[in-house]
C-alpha cells in the first residue's frame, strides 16, 4: 500500500509538458554540463524544456513528433518493488532497464543553469528527463 501511494504521488506531481500555462521553449544551440570522472564536461545540444525548467527532451525527439527511442519504448513488465526502494532513483533504475544511460546534468535556458537529469539513448541520440520518462513508461 505504501508503494502504491508513493507511485500515485509521483504520477500526480508531474503536470503535462506543454500546456498554455506552461509553454515549451526549444534551443538549437543549447548547452548541458555534467561531471565525468571528476571533470566538468560542457557539450552543445539541441533540446526543449518547459517554463518551470523541470522537463527536458532532446530536440531531435521533439522534431520527430515524439517518435524517438526515448518515447517509443515498449513497456517492460517491471515490478515496482524493484524500482522503488530506499536506495537509488526509480527513474534511473527504469532508464537502465530500457538500456538507456541515466545522467545527472545541468542545462541552460540561455541565461542560467538548471539542475536536472536525463535518460539518454545512444542509438538515436535522444534523451528525456528521468521523471518524465518514468511517468510515460508507467502510464503505458
Amino acid at each position: 500500500m505504501k508503494h502504491f501511494l508513493l507511485i500515485l504521488l509521483c504520477l500526480h506531481s508531474f503536470p503535462s509538458f506543454a500546456t498554455e500555462k506552461n509553454k515549451e521553449t526549444c534551443l538549437e544551440q543549447g548547452k548541458v554540463r555534467y561531471r565525468s570522472f571528476g571533470k566538468i564536461i560542457i557539450e552543445n545540444s539541441s533540446y526543449c524544456f518547459n517554463e518551470d525548467r523541470n522537463r527536458l527532451i532532446s530536440k531531435n525527439c521533439r522534431d520527430q513528433h515524439n517518435k524517438c527511442l526515448a518515447l517509443t519504448q515498449k513497456r517492460i513488465k517491471e515490478d515496482n518493488k524493484n524500482l522503488i526502494s530506499q536506495f537509488g532513483s526509480p527513474g534511473f533504475k527504469l532508464c537502465y532497464s530500457y538500456k538507456g544511460k541515466p545522467q545527472l546534468l545541468e542545462f541552460t535556458d540561455g541565461k542560467e543553469w538548471f539542475p536536472l537529469d536525463r535518460c539518454s539513448f545512444e542509438k538515436d541520440n535522444s534523451y528525456i528527463n528521468t521523471g518524465w520518462f518514468y511517468k510515460i513508461m508507467m502510464s503505458k
